[in-house]
Order: C-alpha cells, then sequence, then structure tokens
C-alpha cells in the first residue's frame, strides 16, 4: 500500500484533469492573441506597397529599357500591370499587351507620383447647397507614411495637414473654381477625377514614377494596381487564411498531444493492471506480485487495491496449501487413531474365536476389546463433534445466567472426581454475580477438554485451578494445571487438530481434537482462548464479552 508522503503528495484525477485542460485553454487563447497581434503586424506592414517596392526596385532594368525583362508576378494584385509613357502619355510599352489605354498629360497630373505627392478627394457643399469638390494635394514624406509603405493608409491621410501642397476647388459640373497648383485645364474630367478617387476604368489603382533612361529621354512608369481597398482586402484575406490555418494546425497538434497525455494517464495503469491479471493466469506466475505505479489518486487507489487483493489472493494460497497438508495429515492421523483400536479389537476377538486364549483370560481380553471399543466409539464422537462445529446449520443455545455460579456448580461436581484421581482443585471466584450469554453446553465441553488432557498429560498430584476477574468489557477465565506443561515445539500449533503429545501417535492418549473442539466453540461465543506464557504448568485464558 501507499505510504503516507506518497498519498499526500498525489493529485486526483478530476485535478489533473481540469490543470491539463486549464493549460490547453490558456495555451489556445494565448496562440489566438498571438496569431491576432500577428494578423495586425502583418497587414499593417504587408499592403499592396509591396509591389510598388518590388517594381521600383527594378529601374535599372526599366531605365535600359529592357520592359520584357521587369519581373511583374502577382505582386501588384489580380489585374495588375505596368506601362511605359513618354514625356507626352503616350504607351510606349505595356506588360499587360492585351490593355490598351490612352492618357493626356492633364490627366498625369493627378496620379499620385510614388514616394512623393498624394492627392486625396473630398466632396463638399457651399452656402447655397450646390455640391462641389476639394482635391488636396500633399507632399508624400517618411513622416508622413508611418509603415514607411508607398501609398498612405487612412491612418496616414488624417495626419497630413502639415504636408499640405495646394488645393482645387470644383464646383458640381467639375469646373476648376480655384487652384493655387500650376494645373493648365479648367475642370478635371470623369476620367481624371476617377483616377483621384484611385479607380481607374478597369478598377485598378494609378501610381506614376518619373525617369530617365540611359539615353537620357524622360519616361513616365505608370503602375496599374489591383484597387487598393481590394487588394489590401485581398491580401488580408490570404494572410488570415494562411494564420487561421496555422492556428488551427497548432490547435490539433495541441488537441492531440493533450489527448495522447491524458490517454496515456489512463491507459499506463489499465496496461500494468492487464499485464498482471494476465500473468496470474499463466503457469509460471509470480503470486504476490506487487504493481508499483504513481499517478493519479483513483487509480493509485485501484492498483493498491489490486495490490492489496493480490496479498490477500497470496495468503489464500497459501493458506488452502496448508489447509490441504493439515487436511492430508488429518486423513492420516484419523486413520491412525482408528486403525489402532480396530486392530486391538480384530487380534483379541480373532484370538478368542480361535481358541488361542486361555480361560483364565477371556475376560481380560473381553475387557480390553471393551476399553477400545469405547476410545472408537469417543474417537468417533469427537470427530462427530468437530464436523458438526463447522455445519452451517449448527447454531449455540445461549442464554443469560450467571457464570460465577455456573463455575461453582461445575468444579463442585468435579471436585470428588478429580480429587478421587489425586488430583487437588484450586478455585476463586468473585462472591458477586455476572451475567452473560453463553451456551451452558457447549461451555462445559470447552471445561471437560481442558481438565480431560490435564488429567491425561500430568501425573497424580498436580494441581488443577480456575479463575475469574472481570473488567468494564470483559470477563477473563483462567483455568489450568501445575503440571509438566506444552513442549515448546507444540505450543504455537496446540489448537490445530489432531495436535498430541506423542508425535508418533503411540501413547493413546486422545485424537488430539478436544483443544481444537474448545477453541471452535469459545469462537462461536465470540470470543477468545489462548495458551498463557509461563514457565510452569498448563494455564489458559478465556475471555468472554459482556455483551
Amino acid at each position: 500500500m501507499k505510504d503516507k508522503n506518497r498519498k499526500t503528495a498525489a493529485k486526483s484525477l478530476h485535478w489533473l484533469l481540469t490543470r491539463e485542460y486549464l493549460v490547453f485553454f490558456f495555451l489556445v487563447a494565448g496562440m489566438a492573441v498571438l496569431v491576432w497581434g500577428m494578423a495586425v503586424i502583418l497587414e499593417s506592414y504587408a499592403g499592396a506597397s509591396t509591389g510598388v517596392s518590388k517594381l521600383t526596385a527594378q529601374m535599372d532594368t526599366i531605365r535600359k529599357e529592357e520592359y520584357q525583362n521587369v519581373r511583374v508576378g502577382r505582386f501588384l494584385g489580380k489585374g495588375g500591370y505596368f506601362e511605359i509613357l513618354d514625356e507626352d502619355a503616350n504607351v510606349l510599352y505595356s506588360s499587360l499587351g492585351t490593355v490598351s489605354n490612352h492618357y493626356t498629360k492633364d490627366l498625369l497630373q493627378y496620379v499620385d507620383d510614388v514616394g512623393k505627392t498624394f492627392f486625396d478627394i473630398q466632396p463638399y457643399t457651399d452656402e447655397d447647397g450646390q455640391p462641389g469638390y476639394v482635391i488636396y494635394k500633399y507632399d508624400e514624406t517618411e513622416e508622413t507614411n508611418s509603415a514607411g509603405s508607398d501609398i498612405l493608409t487612412d491612418s496616414d491621410v488624417e495626419n497630413l495637414d502639415g504636408n499640405l501642397r495646394g488645393i482645387i476647388v470644383l464646383d458640381g459640373k467639375k469646373n476648376i473654381l480655384y487652384s493655387n497648383l500650376d494645373i493648365t485645364s479648367n475642370r478635371v474630367t470623369k476620367k481624371e477625377l476617377g483616377i483621384l478617387y484611385n479607380n481607374a476604368k478597369d478598377l485598378t489603382y494609378m501610381m506614376k514614377k518619373s525617369f530617365r533612361t540611359e539615353a537620357g529621354e524622360r519616361r513616365y512608369l505608370l503602375i496599374h494596381m489591383e484597387g487598393y481597398r481590394r487588394y489590401e482586402a485581398s491580401l488580408h484575406r490570404r494572410i488570415r487564411s494562411v494564420l487561421i490555418a496555422m492556428y488551427l494546425g497548432l490547435v490539433m497538434i495541441l488537441t492531440i498531444w493533450f489527448g495522447w497525455k491524458i490517454s496515456r494517464s489512463v491507459n499506463k495503469p489499465l496496461s500494468l493492471l492487464k499485464i498482471a491479471m494476465q500473468s496470474c493466469q499463466k503457469d509460471d506466475a509470480h503470486p504476490g506480485d506487487q504493481i508499483v505505479y504513481t499517478g493519479p489518486v483513483e487509480f493509485e487507489e485501484i492498483v493498491d487495491s489490486y495490490n492489496h487483493l493480490e496479498k490477500r489472493l497470496e495468503e489464500s494460497r497459501q493458506k488452502q496449501q496448508e489447509l490441504e497438508e493439515q487436511k492430508k495429515k488429518m486423513l492420516a492421523d484419523i486413520s491412525h487413531d482408528l486403525k489402532t483400536p480396530v486392530t486391538v479389537i480384530q487380534a483379541y476377538a480373532t484370538a478368542i474365536d480361535e481358541g488361542l486364549v486361555k480361560e483364565e483370560d477371556i475376560r481380560r481380553y473381553l475387557r480390553t476389546i471393551r476399553s477400545r471399543a469405547d476410545l472408537l466409539t469417543d474417537l468417533v464422537n469427537q470427530f462427530t463433534e468437530y464436523s458438526n462445529l463447522d455445519h452451517p446449520e449448527f447454531h449455540l443455545t445461549r442464554n443469560r445466567d450467571d457464570i460465577c455460579e455456573y463455575l461453582r456448580e461445575y468444579f463442585a461436581e468435579k471436585y470428588e472426581e478429580l480429587d478421587l484421581a489425586g488430583y487437588p482443585v484450586r478455585v476463586d471466584l468473585p462472591e458477586q454475580r455476572i451475567f452473560l450469554d453463553f451456551d451452558k453446553a457447549q461451555m462445559r465441553r470447552v471445561f471437560e477438554n481442558i481438565l480431560s488432557n490435564a488429567v491425561r498429560y500430568n501425573p497424580p498430584g498436580t494441581e488443577i485451578f480456575a479463575a475469574l476477574t472481570e473488567s468494564a468489557d470483559e470477563v477473563r477465565i483462567r483455568i489450568g494445571d501445575s503440571g509438566k506443561g506444552i513442549p515448546p515445539a507444540l505450543r504455537d500449533r496446540i489448537f490445530e487438530p489432531f495436535i498430541v503429545g506423542d508425535a508418533s501417535r503411540t501413547s493413546g492418549q486422545g485424537s488430539g481434537l478436544g483443544l481444537s473442539i474448545a477453541k471452535k466453540i469459545i469462537e462461536l461465543h465470540g470470543s477468545t482462548i489462548a495458551l498463557d506464557a509461563g514457565d510452569q504448568g498448563t494455564v489458559y485464558c478465556i475471555c468472554l464479552p459482556k455483551k
């Protein structure tokens, strides 16, 4: 069984499962927060500007006019492409050969310059309730763009007041009412307005970058990206999809891992029990083997219960083996005890029948035959009595009576018989009345068997005595003799059946069942009988409970 310290340190299965669940919950929640933070960071840095940066990073190739070597890939978004315009806004090259666009120099004025300028258009209503537009042009600096991208976000636009370069005021028909910018036209076309709203006719967002070729000619790199909002949303969806997939994968891994841990904590003791039970069924099993296990309290208790059961089974096996040996010995002893008088009776009867006995010896032979028949009858009666005490239908007939008076009457009856046989009797009983529930006939059998042994194994002159003392819970009766005592080799086995002083069983001094019967009767009374330790004589102590 477990020691106290180990049991105190152990935790219950409920506690362990709760702990694993809380750890799992906080890990999943922590990963969710981490993934959300990563999404926010990635979405703030991974805007459409990344595509512009990747394209402008290839300016050396563009200046060499090796436009077909410029990599576009998918970083400009779905439908994104670039064009090369001369200084008069004529298209010289398009990375998307199927597209044919026409531009004017005035239109290019309203296209954002990569990393330099940025337009913002806001509708308004004048004092007369007439609609109009205000176009703001800002200088884009490193301080303006907090994310360091080529495209300003909404949060960046809110902080552009300090970088305002100029404004254009339009009426509802898009006529220019006021401008402090170098604008040559008097009105803004619908196409130009669409560009200002970051919405070209092909639903792309346009940016330009002015450069000179290696030959010194001015050119414009006109970049068409997927509409910024759509591109940003698409990019964010991709980022979120990847992060969600990663998160779900981690959750699945954690679920499998925690499931394995919990399953292992449950399967380990069950496997140990299964192996132990299977080993018990084998012919070469080692009975009494104990399972060593530490874990949840519930499983430790199950393992401890199994270990206790295995210990009890091993004790039962040993007890059964001892009983089998006792049974064999008992049968041999019964056979010997019965055979001895039967042999004498048979031999004497045959001698008389065949006329081999003298006339004057016949009566002596008959007395011997009778004594051996009486001994045989007594043996059979003791065997019967001993087996009856184990019968399930046997029960005591108890009556409440004064145990002191009962002992006085018994020893008064036995006094003359013992005194004539040469065994003085000394009885020490209290004067008060002590009432107990006991079977008078069976209790008499106990005293008879004890006194019979005292007379059988001790010479005349040996004193026989009895004494009774009372305590709060029990009555103690000490009964014995001052004779030669019981050999040390037999003291521990004196109450076993067929134990006699002569190991060869040739003395003819009884069957060895007397004390076994006495012990059974006392135990049926819920009491105990034991041999007192002492240097002289033989003393038995009987403890009878008062209730």
